[in-house]
């Protein structure tokens, strides 16, 4: 294997530690338990991710940057940032951000672009996926993941890594940690967020990655096996993660947090009635919208008490 299949390995396993040890760390050892030392890995897996895509161009002879539609608002996103940051009256805020937490500065802005940048160049795209599957039929030695699945594999480890995050979640709520917090941590968790807000909006996110999987496996078992086979071992396991994600939601206690879902909600099952073009299944996703409606209408009533 050459010195370019090398980095991009490197590359794509930096994405995954990203994805899925940033949501988990917290050391009890520093003053921010939480953010900071999320953004020292970030810092860190950005500087191997980028190093390993310098010398990945290096041993191409190729500096190749790919266009996106993104190019211009991050362009004139970060022009905005580092004028601000020249003129700044607290450089070192402007610069390196709060102090306990390093992010939100010039240089946590940097290191999301470099990132964004990295994994749209070094990424198998959807347009290679027949020129790889042609290297594969050769026994060629290159790399043979897809752009679909490297997609899956980060699905997946975003949701490995979220349920652990909700699984603590549950355990916080039952009081496994009150006795280490200010905070009252059983009416309101955070789990390894640290801020109730903050563990909602990501939960929002899984809730819908794990649908979208649960439904994809039952659309394909009932086409193959019928009826019978669709609550397959898959499903289940999609349908436990989105329950237990939901539960730590509500939790949460996060007014926002339920308030995103419920729009999150109407966009989702809304598009995919939109895409069912034989409504086969329109009465069961109108259904569950309506329950979705009804449940949620209750949860924000008592968040607002």
């Amino acid at each position: 294997m050459d010195i370019s299949s090398w980095c991009t390995r490197i590359i794509r396993t930096g994405f995954y530690l990203l994805f899925f040890l940033v949501p988990l760390l917290l050391t009890p050892w520093n003053y921010e338990l939480f953010e900071f030392n999320k953004m020292v890995a970030v810092y860190g897996l950005t500087t191997i991710i980028v190093g390993a895509w310098i010398v990945k161009m290096i041993s191409e002879k190729e500096i190749r940057i790919t266009r996106t539609p993104l190019d211009i608002p991050i362009v004139l996103f970060v022009s905005s940032q580092f004028v601000s940051s020249l003129f700044s009256i607290d450089p070192h805020v402007s610069w390196f951000g709060y102090y306990s937490r390093f992010n939100g500065g010039m240089w946590s802005v940097i290191s999301y672009v470099l990132l964004y940048y990295a994994f749209v160049n070094n990424m198998p795209k959807a347009s290679e996926g027949q020129s790889i599957k042609a290297s594969k039929l050769k026994n060629q030695n290159v790399d043979t993941l897809t752009h679909a699945d490297t997609l899956t594999h980060l699905l997946h480890i975003i949701l490995a890594s979220g349920f652990l995050v909700a699984f603590y979640g549950v355990l916080e709520r039952v009081g496994i940690d009150k006795h280490l917090w200010v905070q009252d941590v059983q009416s309101r968790v955070f789990s390894t967020l640290g801020q109730p807000n903050w563990l909602g909006a990501y939960l929002v996110v899984l809730i819908f990655i794990a649908i979208g999987f649960a439904l994809k496996e039952s659309r394909v078992r009932s086409q193959e096996y019928r009826v019978k086979s669709i609550l397959s071992p898959s499903f289940l396991l999609y349908f436990v993660l989105c329950t237990l994600y939901f539960l730590t939601l509500l939790f949460t206690r996060s007014r926002s947090g339920l308030l995103a879902f419920a729009v999150a909600d109407v966009v989702f099952w809304g598009l995919l009635l939109y895409a069912d073009k034989t409504h086969s299944s329109a009465i069961f996703h109108f259904s569950f919208f309506i329950f979705h409606y009804r449940f949620l209408q209750r949860q924000l009533c008592i968040a607002n008490r």
